[in-house]
């Protein structure tokens, strides 16, 4: 049984709102092989990595959507969790305190990070800080 916590970019797997038409195209074919890539790592992490429960944040695009569908398509119900951040009476502290109660709480083996921002940063370092192992997807 292994315990995997999904974190990545909200604009992984998708094409960022207000993409210019002249780039849309290319953010198009980007966003579909992300997509292909993530479902290739969910696939490899449950061969490999026994995968058994899932976690993310509630985004509703990029990494965690991605995660959300997956495990709808994949695990029992009760083998996912998601994690709501609390914008409104948090601010910017929200993504950060979600990250947090999300490692303590659902206690993972592992920590799935694919690219993205600040959010992601975050979530890595205090993967790192709890001694969780980060395996980061496709870092540049």
């Amino acid at each position: 049984m292994t315990r995997i916590v999904v974190t990545g970019g909200r604009n992984y797997g998708f094409v960022p709102p207000h993409t210019p038409l002249d780039a849309f195209r290319e953010a198009k074919d980007r966003s579909d092989l992300e997509r292909a890539r993530f479902d290739q790592i969910m696939a490899a992490a449950v061969e490999r990595l026994k995968l058994t429960d899932l976690a993310c944040g509630r985004c509703r695009t990029g990494a965690d959507e991605l995660a959300v569908r997956w495990a709808k398509k994949h695990l029992p119900k009760d083998r996912f969790t998601g994690f709501m951040a609390n914008w409104q009476q948090l601010g910017t502290a929200a993504g950060p305190e979600r990250n947090g109660r999300m490692l303590r709480e659902f206690r993972p083996d592992k920590v799935l990070a694919f690219p993205g921002g600040a959010g992601t940063a975050d979530c890595v370092r205090q993967a790192e800080a709890l001694g969780i192992e980060v395996i980061r997807i496709d870092w540049k």
